[in-house]
């Protein structure tokens, strides 16, 4: 496996969303989070009963496509209601010490689903054996798909190209540090000029209506709250986005306590 290249184009990072004011924090965390739940009470119950209404065989075209209409439009709302608290950078997060290089084989079939879905090539090359980093593992699987899922839509919109995920050691990659893992996405095609500066933004998409715009949004505030940095650059016809991961600190050695000899 060899090194990542360099290149001159500077890497776009996104903007913190860092709440200084702890008052304020709890305040937003807490209202995003009981916001959240209230909706997606509220979705569960239009879902539920359009389909049992959509199981009277007396409904005639018209009102089971209405219906139809109403239990997509539940099922993609609860799809925006999920996107909610990790866009906030207000996700609950479980990290643990996680062993990527046994991860990854388990992890292989969702990181491939984005591209399978769109029939665009996939490769993933990671080095043989890398250190342990903290994490949440669902939420981390979480950034992985939204950055993958990006780069298939991004292949699949101009006709043709393939995407590859590479995974680096501390000291690996040019960009990369000591004490840090460098995970890299790439895929063929670059960003608009004019949209690059704002991909990070909320609700702003280079895809059709039919996307939320926030899934890039999703990936950076996720990044952020697990203490890694996300960086993107769109030049000479590929796109690439760069997670760098803290590694996992050591644990501390335990004293050695001297056996005292009875007297």
């Amino acid at each position: 496996m060899t090194s990542a290249s360099s290149a001159s184009a500077p890497y776009l990072f996104p903007e913190k969303i860092d709440l200084e004011n702890p008052v304020l924090a709890e305040f937003y965390v807490t209202y995003l989070r009981g916001l959240t739940h209230k909706l997606n009470n509220l979705l569960a119950v239009f879902q539920g009963f359009s389909s049992l209404l959509m199981m009277n065989d007396a409904l005639d075209g018209s009102a089971r496509e209405s219906l139809g209409h109403m239990k997509a439009a539940a099922i993609n709302g609860q799809e925006l209601s999920a996107k909610i608290l990790p866009g906030g950078a207000c996700a609950r997060l479980s990290p643990q010490k996680t062993n990527l290089s046994e991860q990854l084989p388990n992890m292989a079939r969702t990181l491939q689903e984005p591209c399978q879905k769109l029939g665009v090539p996939f490769e993933l090359r990671a080095d043989p054996s890398l250190p342990l980093v903290d994490l949440d593992q669902a939420r981390f699987k979480e950034i992985l798909s939204e950055l993958l899922k990006n780069a298939a839509e991004a292949v699949k919109e101009q006709g043709a190209g393939d995407v590859t995920m590479e995974i680096y050691g501390p000291g690996r990659s040019p960009e990369g540090g000591s004490d840090r893992l460098d995970l890299f996405v790439h895929n063929t095609g670059r960003i608009r000029e004019d949209k690059f500066a704002e991909i990070f933004k909320p609700f702003v998409s280079t895809k059709d209506g039919s996307h939320f715009g926030l899934g890039l949004t999703v990936a950076a505030n996720l990044a952020h709250q697990m203490g890694m940095t996300l960086g993107a650059r769109s030049e000479n016809g590929r796109t690439t986005f760069w997670l760098s991961i803290p590694v996992a600190a050591a644990a501390p050695a335990t004293p050695v306590v001297p056996a005292v000899s009875a007297v």
